[in-house]
C-alpha cells in the first residue's frame, strides 16, 4: 500500500510539472491566477497538466505514445527549473534560507498540516478499500477497453475499433490521465 501512495504522489508531482510553464504562461498574460498560494497553485497545475494531456491526446494524430508523453513531460520539467531557477538558486544560500524560512514558518507549519492531512486521508482510502471492488465487471472493462484503445491508437479514436464498431460518445479526459499513468507509473516501476 505504501507503494500505491508514493505511485500517486509521483503522478501528481507529474501532473504539476506538465502544468506548470503554462500556469506561468498564463498568468503572465492574465492576472488573474496572481494571488494564489502554493496548494491553490499546485490544484491548478495538476488541472492544467490534465488538460493539456487530453488536449494531446484529442489530436487525430498519434502523438500520444510514450515517447513523447515522456518528452512532453521532461521538456515540462526543465521549464520548470528555467522559470523558477531565480528563486532556487537565491533560497539555496544558506543565511537567505535560514531567514526565508523563519520568516514564513508559520505558512509552512499550515502547508505541512494540510499535506499531512492530505496524505492521511489518502491512506485511509486505500488502505478501508484495497480489499473490495465496487461495481460490475462490465464497468470496469469498459473503462479498461477505453484506455487500451487510447494506447494502441496513440490519441483518442472515434470508435472503439477493432473491439466493437460502436462509437466513444463521451470525452475520455479521464481515461487520458489514466493512459499517461500507465506510461508513466510502468516506466518507474521498472
Amino acid at each position: 500500500m505504501l507503494l500505491l501512495v508514493l505511485q500517486l504522489l509521483f503522478f501528481m508531482s507529474l501532473l504539476i510539472v506538465d502544468g506548470e510553464p503554462f500556469r506561468v504562461a498564463f498568468l503572465q498574460r492574465l492576472r488573474l491566477f496572481s494571488d494564489l498560494d502554493f496548494i491553490q497553485i499546485c490544484i491548478l497545475d495538476v488541472f492544467l497538466g490534465g488538460l493539456i494531456l487530453y488536449l494531446l491526446a484529442m489530436l487525430p494524430l498519434p502523438l500520444f505514445s510514450l515517447v513523447v508523453t515522456s518528452g512532453f513531460t521532461i521538456f515540462c520539467f526543465f521549464c520548470c527549473i528555467y522559470i523558477h531557477f531565480g528563486t532556487l538558486k537565491n533560497i539555496a544560500r544558506p543565511n537567505i534560507l535560514r531567514s526565508f524560512l523563519m520568516e514564513k514558518r508559520k505558512l509552512y507549519l499550515g502547508y505541512a498540516i494540510v499535506f499531512a492531512l492530505f496524505f492521511f486521508l489518502l491512506v485511509i482510502q486505500l488502505f478501508s478499500l484495497s480489499n473490495f471492488v465496487f461495481g460490475g465487471i462490465f464497468d470496469e472493462s469498459i473503462h479498461s477497453l477505453k484506455v487500451e484503445i487510447i494506447l494502441e491508437n496513440n490519441y483518442v479514436p472515434l470508435t472503439l475499433l477493432p473491439y466493437l464498431p460502436e462509437g466513444i460518445i463521451y470525452p475520455q479526459a479521464a481515461h487520458v490521465i489514466f493512459a499517461y499513468a500507465y506510461y508513466m507509473l510502468k516506466r518507474a516501476l521498472v
